[in-house]
Formats: structure tokens, sequence, C-alpha cells
């Protein structure tokens, strides 16, 4: 699709849009680049950079010059609060249209739900009663002993292994749809054997309805299987695709993701903080890692909540390898930095800690 209509003029104008919406960029025209681009890009950032700010001024800037009802952009998160967050920095008129079709606003497992996994499911007229992981967890918990007598193995092994933290933890959800590495399983007499009871165990779970968010990515992964032209039919459909906090993505996102938005037919900007990674949030990406170092790139490294001495600082410790330009105008008097050491036995003192230092 063509979205010259979202290109300005020159970057002035794109710089006079930015203050309209009270943002500064200084001399170096970072952020009206980035208000400018419309191509795909990994837009990484540092902390204080504003990130969620200009990609919120992106939204604000395309849709006002949105000029198609066939196709619309897609902003996607991994949580509610991100979500809106985004909603309530848009004014209402911007809000409501960018809200309506044909536009999507959610978290990513919200719009495979939506568009891939749910339209699989009813066709096949599979029950959707709970899309919710430890309800998912808890019917195979008690479909345990059910499923497992119609399997020949060890009365021990049911009673020592088979319990509902092993598989909470070890994500026992999709092995039924995909399997690829049952390493940690061996304890039956073979992967054969073990493969058949979670295969049963899914099945009969699935077939009450009950669903865990992994199961969801899982159906849209074979929708996406056997259906070899659907990738081309929602790039079209979204044209643009702004993804926030891309450094919380795991590898099953990602992989769909890029399968499901081919960068060459749909302009995909991935905006995050790799210093503000989620670590439990699941694996983290590896087949397309954010910030792609082979992709082009626009960095937010100027920030407004440093100063020069902390700023300078923190980039020796940055994971995302970032200069941390500081942008904020110092006092005459300036705090050095503290680097705060803690773990799990003292983490509860790192807050009085900060007071402490706050008021020294």
């Amino acid at each position: 699709m063509d979205l010259s209509f979202l290109a300005p003029i020159d970057i002035q104008e794109a710089k006079d849009f930015l203050e309209k919406q009270g943002l500064k960029d200084n001399e170096s025209n970072t952020r009206a680049n980035i208000l400018s681009c419309w191509k795909s890009v990994d837009i990484p950032s540092c902390p204080g950079s504003g990130k969620t700010t200009i990609l919120v001024t992106k939204l604000a800037w395309a849709i006002e010059r949105w000029k198609t009802d066939a196709a619309g952009i897609c902003v996607l998160s991994h949580t509610n609060v991100a979500k809106d967050e985004i909603k309530k920095r848009l004014t209402t008129g911007q809000a409501g249209k960018l809200l309506a079709y044909p536009h999507f606003v959610g978290t990513i497992h919200e719009f495979f739900n939506k568009f891939l996994a749910l339209p699989w499911l009813k066709e096949r007229n599979i029950p959707v009663r709970y899309i919710d992981n430890e309800l998912g967890y808890r019917k195979c918990s008690e479909d345990i002993w059910s499923v497992g007598d119609k399997i020949k193995f060890d009365k021990t092994y049911k009673t020592n292994f088979l319990h509902q933290n092993h598989i909470q933890g070890d994500r026992l959800t999709n092995l039924s749809w995909d399997v690829d590495d049952l390493g940690k399983f061996q304890v039956l007499n073979s992967k054969t054997e073990f493969l058949e009871f979670q295969k049963l165990l899914k099945k009969s779970a699935t077939n009450s309805g009950y669903h865990t968010h992994d199961d969801m990515l899982a159906f849209s992964k074979r929708l996406l299987f056997e259906f070899k032209d659907l990738p081309k039919i929602i790039s079209s459909r979204f044209p643009v695709v702004l993804i926030d906090e891309a450094q919380d993505t795991n590898e099953s996102q990602s992989k769909l993701l890029a399968t499901l938005f081919d960068p060459l037919t749909s302009v995909v900007q991935r905006f995050g903080d790799t210093d503000q990674q989620i670590f439990d949030f699941g694996d983290k990406a590896i087949t397309d890692a954010f910030p792609a170092r082979h992709k082009n790139q626009l960095i937010l490294c100027e920030t407004q909540r440093c100063s020069p001495n902390i700023s300078n600082v923190a980039s020796k410790f940055s994971l995302s390898g970032i200069d941390i330009s500081s942008v904020v105008e110092c006092v005459d008097k300036q705090h050095l930095p503290h680097i705060i050491l803690f773990d799990k036995s003292t983490s509860n003192k790192v807050i009085s800690k900060f007071a402490e230092l706050l008021v020294s």
C-alpha cells in the first residue's frame, strides 16, 4: 500500500507538529526523523527518552492523515496498562478514530486471538469457555488421573511427577500442537509414550473449552501453517504495525509476528528499551531479537530523566549499548551517582536505602 500520504512535506513540518504536541527536539532532529519515517525500522531507546510519547505522537500524526477505510493501523503492546496509556494520551477525537474499524489497538495476545486463534477454533467447533493460564493449568491438573489411566506406565511415576507445578512450570500447554523439546520428560518409557499422554491431556482440556494463552498462540500458528496466503491478507489489512515494549516479545510471539507481517509489504516499527525488559515475561526472542542488528535503526538516546553525571555512568551498564545523552538542565549542585546492589535477601531494603540517599 502506498503510504506517501503519511510523509511530511519536510523536516520542519514534523518539528512543528512535535511542538504542537509539547515535544522538544533540540538540535538533533531525532524525534522529527522518527515522526517522518514510515518504513520498517527498529527504534531502541534509553530510559526517560520519551519513547511512549513519540509513539503516541506518530499515532496522532497518522490518524489525522489516514485516507482509507479498507486498511488500518495495528498497534500492539504487551499489557493492558500500556494499551490504556496509549489511549489516554491521545485526544478524544484521535482515540475515537484509532479505536474504530479499520484500526486495531490491543495486546499481542488479543490480536492473535481475534484474527487467528478464535476463527480457527470456531471453524472446528471447538468450545471456548476460558482463555486463562491458571484455569487451563488447573484443568490439566484435574484431568491427569482420568487421562493417565489410558496410558500404561509406572504408578509411582504418577504420584511423584505429575502435579500442577510441573505442568505450569514446564509450560506443558503447547505440546500437542507443537513439540520441540521433550528432554525433561524422558522419565516415561519413551518420548512417544509421553507425547501420547500429552495429547490426551491437552485434548481433554481443549474439548472442555479450557485454553491457555500459549494454546491460543499455538492455534494461531496452526492456522498460519494451514492457510499460506494469510500473511499476505493480514499485511494488506494492516499496512502499518507499531509494536510497543518490543524488548518483551518472547520467541513464540516473535516468530508469529515475523511470519504474519512482512516488513517488505507492511511498515513494521518496533519501539523498546532493552534496559527495561521484564526478564520473567518469557523466553527472549532470538530469531528476531529487538533491536535487530540487521535492520535500520532510529535511536532515541536523549534522556529527559537523568543528569549528565548519572547518564554517563548509566551508559556503561546499559544492556542496549546506547550512549545515553542527557538533555536535563543542570542546577549548580548535582548529586553523585549511586549504585544499589541487592539480592533476594536484601531486596526489601532497596526503597528505604533509596529514600536515605535522597535526603542525604
